[in-house]
């Protein structure tokens, strides 16, 4: 009995000190968490009071002058601060060259891969760098021919690296490898190029399509489909839901009457959204098609200017988005040329239209 007293006397002060360890440790969160909501406020202080602010590791150029007019430079950045991320290693050249002007990411730097922001090992063809100028940035691959466009985040991406390395241009008195006269140039080939960027044939960017869902029934076949951090100059959605679909008579005439089917959801980025149709599965705008050249002009007409080429860049790359979403989806069997050609189809009607 007596060693069951002890036993018990042992317990009660060991959850005793347990208690008082949890209280402290309870005490020491809470005063970090105290402390990191003062620190936060003070960074958000200093956001607002130095806006423009580069949050880089180290900064390291290299530039050369061939003549007045003409400048060139290498650039390395390591731990870029890039909202909501941080970059480790970007490394950039330029060339200023009055009318030719053009920057390049190349992918590897004394055999070390750098530019990790970009998605590299997407590209079927093996691609040195990235090279911007006037025309679309595309990747010059060792073969000669262009490679896939930048995709939206990358897009987003290397704006703030070259508004982060203007910002530099213009703030910082420590960039030893650049004189006054270099700066300046280099500030205006980023402007003059960002310019140009902004003027380049409309063309809808995103990360990556998705099949979400399949309707098939005996007269309606449908594909929702969901479209990941698009973005059209300006216009940027998070995600993007719509159903590509078509209504027909029997197997016989697949693609006849091809739409597109915007929920209610999509409201809040179309804005010219309004309950075109409404059914059991509620209220949609639908766009029609009916082959061979038939388009509902009527209700094209209903859009603003913004929606309407926000709607032509969703056309124009309906085909090559179905065409991956049907090949890549193993679940997904049914008439997988056929989705691709009403897709095209509708493209083509859409151009015959609208041109």
């Amino acid at each position: 009995m007596q060693n069951l007293i002890q036993e018990n006397d042992a317990l009660l002060l060991e959850l005793h000190n347990t208690q008082e360890d949890l209280e402290r440790a309870v005490k020491a969160v809470d005063a970090l968490e105290t402390q990191l909501t003062a620190v936060t406020a003070r960074l958000n202080r200093m956001c607002d009071a130095y806006p423009r602010h580069v949050d880089v590791g180290q900064v390291s150029v290299r530039g050369r002058r061939y003549d007045e007019n003409r400048t060139t430079s290498d650039w390395l950045l390591q731990e870029l601060a890039v909202d909501p991320s941080r970059i480790e290693t970007v490394h950039v050249s330029f060339d200023t060259k009055p009318g030719n002007e053009q920057l390049k990411f190349p992918r590897l730097v004394d055999n070390l891969e750098v530019n990790s922001w970009i998605d590299w090992s997407s590209i079927s063809d093996p691609a040195d760098e990235l090279a911007i100028s006037k025309h679309l940035p595309i990747f010059d691959c060792r073969s000669g021919k262009p490679g896939k466009y930048l995709n939206a985040s990358e897009w987003g991406t290397l704006r703030k690296i070259l508004d982060a390395i203007t910002q530099l241009l213009q703030q910082s008195s420590d960039l030893n490898g650049l004189p006054a006269n270099m700066k300046k140039a280099h500030v205006a080939a980023i402007k003059i190029l960002m310019n140009a960027a902004m003027s380049w044939p409309i063309m809808l960017r995103y990360d990556h399509w998705d099949l979400i869902g399949v309707d098939l029934r005996s007269n309606y076949m449908g594909l929702k489909l969901k479209v990941s951090n698009a973005a059209i100059n300006a216009r940027h959605i998070p995600e993007l839901v719509f159903t590509f679909a078509t209504v027909d008579e029997g197997e016989t005439s697949i693609g006849s009457y091809p739409r597109l089917e915007f929920a209610e959801e999509s409201r809040h980025y179309l804005e010219s959204w309004f309950p075109e149709t409404a059914d059991h599965r509620g209220a949609r705008w639908e766009l029609r098609f009916a082959t061979p050249n038939e388009m509902d002009m009527k209700v094209w007409n209903t859009l603003s200017g913004e929606d309407q080429v926000f709607m032509t860049a969703i056309i124009a790359e309906l085909p090559i988005a179905v065409a991956g979403v049907v090949s890549n989806n193993s679940s997904f069997k049914n008439h997988r040329k056929e989705w691709v050609n009403i897709a095209d189809s509708m493209r083509n009607i859409a151009r015959q239209h609208l041109t």
